[in-house]
């Protein structure tokens, strides 16, 4: 296992808009977390879509928990 590879912070985001979980994970980034997560809620728009608007990150990890 490659330790230089492992993700030690993450944040877990809140049900919100697509532009906001993009603007949080460029927060995130540039706080150092290494990984944005995301619920997945039915009532709301797709956390993915929120996801692959923060996609304009560059080394942060994306997810759904």
């Amino acid at each position: 296992m490659n330790l230089m590879n492992t993700m030690k912070l993450g944040v877990a985001l809140p049900y919100t808009s697509a532009r906001i979980i993009a603007n949080l994970c460029q927060l995130a980034e540039g706080a150092s977390w290494d990984g944005c997560f995301t619920g997945n809620a039915t009532w709301r728009e797709d956390p993915l879509i929120g996801l692959a608007a923060a996609m304009l990150t560059d080394r942060i990890r994306l997810g759904r928990w």
